[in-house]
Order: structure tokens, then C-alpha cells, then sequence
């Protein structure tokens, strides 16, 4: 259920508080641009997932830890995903577990039927302490889930 946009099912290789510099704008071209004039751009299948999973009626919800709250609600907005996670957003500074208790009671969808993409390990143990694993570790969605959240696969350019 719940797609962290920003960290996450991730829709694009950035944070919105340190990678890129808002305020966002498009160009005539319809090119999403930060502040400084850089390209910003959504992986390649981000909106055909989102499409996707949203024809089918399961909900979409995004919990980001981001600080910079504006500049990735007007991300969501610049890339119309907002057709897709219109409902369940939490985007502020705190902990993953404020942000999926609040998804849980606004949406009323269990713990255990939700699914969550990150790629920060924190976030992962964090977040999976609130339902029962429902695989076992051998199975194909632990194998993706081992695969997606390993750090050396991470397209973000590094800070340093």
C-alpha cells in the first residue's frame, strides 16, 4: 500500500532535501527543472507502476522522512503522480513508524496487507517491526526485496 516516494519505490534517483534544489518549474518543453536549472527526471517505469497498481484499486500512500515537504509536494504535482497518490501522503521530518500509524489509521489497511519500498535498511527494520513477515526468506518477494533494498545497487549520486 504504501509507496515512499522520494526514498522508495523509488521514482526517482534523488531526496528531494539534498540532491536537487527547489522550487521546481517546468520548461517549455514540459522538462521538470530545479531552482539551479538541472534536469529532474522520474525512473523510467515510475508513472506505468503507479498507473498500474492504481487501475487496480489498491491504494497508494507515501511516507517520506523529507524536510523539504513543498518541494516534494510539488514534485508529486509537477509529475501529476498526485492522480495516483492522491490520498495517503505523510511527508515530514520524524520517524517511518508516525508516518505508517497515521497511513494506517487514515486508510484503515492493516499493517500486514501493506507493502513498503525504501532504500534505507533503517526504515526497513523500522517499519517491518509493525506486522509479522508474510514470506518466508526464500521466497521471490524476499529475493526482490533483498535485491531492491541493496545498497550498492543506489543510482543517487553520493554527497561526497
Amino acid at each position: 500500500m504504501a509507496c515512499d516516494t522520494w526514498t522508495i519505490l523509488l521514482c526517482g534517483p534523488f531526496w528531494v532535501d539534498t540532491h536537487v534544489d527547489p522550487p521546481f518549474h517546468k520548461d517549455k518543453n514540459g522538462v521538470v527543472l530545479d531552482s539551479s536549472q538541472k534536469r529532474i527526471s522520474l525512473y523510467e517505469d515510475t508513472e506505468k507502476v503507479l498507473k498500474s497498481i492504481h487501475s487496480q484499486d489498491i491504494k497508494i500512500g507515501i511516507a517520506s522522512r523529507s524536510g523539504e515537504v513543498d518541494g516534494a509536494k510539488q514534485l508529486l504535482t509537477l509529475f501529476k503522480l498526485n492522480r495516483y497518490i492522491c490520498k495517503y501522503q505523510e511527508i515530514y521530518p520524524g520517524s517511518k513508524l508516525t508516518h505508517f500509524k497515521k497511513l494506517h489509521d487514515d486508510s484503515k489497511v492493516e499493517y500486514s496487507d501493506m507493502m513498503f519500498f525504501d532504500d534505507e535498511p533503517r526504515n526497513i527494520s523500522e517499519v517491518g517491526r509493525l506486522a509479522p513477515p508474510r514470506s518466508s526468506p526464500s521466497s521471490p518477494a524476499s529475493s526482490l526485496s533483498s535485491e531492491l533494498n541493496d545498497p550498492a545497487r543506489d543510482p543517487r549520486p553520493s554527497n561526497s
